[in-house]
């Protein structure tokens, strides 16, 4: 797979919505909050070096699921589960951590999506779990993220 193939198939979800506008006033407003409140949970736990499970879900073709490390804030590497094919450094580029995870919700709850649902870890903040519909209306915009095994890394 071609690294402009497997970007796309990383960050699909995640940029789709660039250009999408609309949010109900009141729903943004309390999903504004408590992603507020993940965050402060999170920027609390203090954690730069961790590893989680990200996996995607929607109507497009789907993929395996990616074991993404993080070290100092940053992504240093990224592997396909269970094939254990590494991304290539230009290719990790493209992967987000934890708080830049965090900047794309809030753009889809502020701008771009119609509705955006978030469950969020209770002890740490981070977000388990993204459900977006892009237009309320629309057929099979829709897609989930999930986050699961979350590891700290103790260094």
């Amino acid at each position: 797979m071609n690294i402009a193939r497997k970007a796309t198939t990383i960050l699909l979800p995640l940029f789709t919505s660039i250009v999408l506008l609309g949010c109900n006033g009141d729903n943004k407003d309390h999903s504004t909050k408590e992603l507020d409140e993940a965050r402060a949970i999170w920027s609390k736990a203090n954690l730069s070096y961790y590893q989680f499970t990200y996996r995607r879900f929607c109507f497009c073709p789907q993929t395996e699921a990616l074991i993404i490390e993080v070290q100092n804030n940053q992504v240093t590497s990224a592997f396909y589960t269970p094939s254990g094919t590494y991304l290539s450094d230009e290719e990790l580029a493209y992967v987000q951590n934890i708080d830049e995870l965090f900047d794309t919700i809030e753009e889809l709850i502020v701008d771009q999506a119609d509705e955006v649902t978030v469950i969020y870890n209770s002890t740490y903040g981070y977000p388990e779990q993204v459900d977006v519909d892009l237009y309320k209306n629309a057929i099979d915009d829709e897609f989930t993220l999930n986050i699961t095994d979350f590891n700290p890394i103790q260094i």
